[in-house]
């Protein structure tokens, strides 16, 4: 087993953090059985946390449904993680 946050992972170890087989993590769009592993790197990562010069990688699932949309798929998980992050990342004493 290897941390969840690595510096410069190996192959190896970034495949045993994308398909660790007990991830019971579920498909991030309907909440299935998760079949397919995906990575995120926005292309802008400050707005989901990362400091300047660093990026961030999000680790999601998808069932096998969801995964024969193809990159519709794709979209709407990249979609939905961002939204989901806007949520975290919002200081409710902005408003």
């Amino acid at each position: 087993m290897i941390p969840a946050q690595v510096t410069n992972p190996t192959p190896d170890q970034l495949g045993q953090l994308l398909f660790d087989p007990g991830q019971r993590t579920p498909c991030l769009l309907c909440g299935g059985r998760p079949v397919y592993a995906g990575l995120f790197i926005p292309k802008e990562p400050i707005p989901l946390g990362a400091p300047e010069g660093k990026n961030r990688m999000i680790r999601y699932f998808l069932c096998q449904k969801c995964f024969d949309r193809g990159q519709q798929a794709t979209n709407d998980a990249e979609r939905k993680i961002m939204a989901e992050a806007r949520m975290l990342l919002t200081d409710p004493n902005d408003n």
